[in-house]
């Protein structure tokens, strides 16, 4: 019996041991398990952070062309502005020129009609001498012949506004064949 006893004791103290041993396990398997579950937590949030990273570095490519294309609207913007301006310029500088021509053209005229005037005048046309030329030459293109009559016109540097037309010269040249 004393063998009995001392194999109870010896099965009782294995018994013990073996509690405290699965314990152990028990403890160690609990503290494993909470380690993978933080590894998994940090993992999630690793996952959370590269999904966040990606949509966040979406956004940012999103606003960059966003940006881009505010800028390439602001370009086009200020280069119509720029073009339109210029286009002013031009047309300003454009009128001007063509004012002054226009005050040209006016300053030749006048001094046509005081010239056509004055020698219609003096040939008892009551000052019309485009009548008198238009009479003697009516088969001569009116242009020409006012370019002809310009032509002849000699302004006198001594006297000023006064102005003079050789008349031999004048209708020399609107009896001229290329004319």
């Amino acid at each position: 019996m004393q063998n009995d006893k001392k194999y109870i004791q010896d099965l009782v103290t294995e018994n013990k041991t073996l509690r405290q041993n699965v314990s152990k396990l028990n403890s160690q398997i609990t503290a494993q398990s909470n380690e993978i579950k933080d590894l998994k937590d940090e993992i999630n949030e690793l996952k959370k952070t590269l999904s966040n990273s990606k949509n966040e570095s979406q956004t940012l490519k999103n606003k960059l062309k966003s940006k881009k294309n505010e800028f390439l609207n602001r370009e086009r913007f200020w280069q119509n502005k720029l073009n339109k301006s210029r286009q002013r310029s031009f047309n300003k500088k454009t009128e001007l020129a063509l004012k002054d021509d226009i005050m040209k053209i006016e300053k030749q005229n006048d001094i046509l009609e005081k010239l056509l005037f004055e020698i219609g005048k003096i040939y008892g046309f009551d000052g019309n001498l485009f009548v008198m030329i238009s009479e003697f030459t009516d088969s001569i293109d009116d242009n020409k012949l006012i370019k002809k009559l310009l032509d002849n016109i000699k302004i006198d540097k001594n006297m000023s506004n006064n102005y003079y037309c050789n008349l031999d010269d004048l209708f020399q040249s609107l009896s001229d064949k290329d004319l």
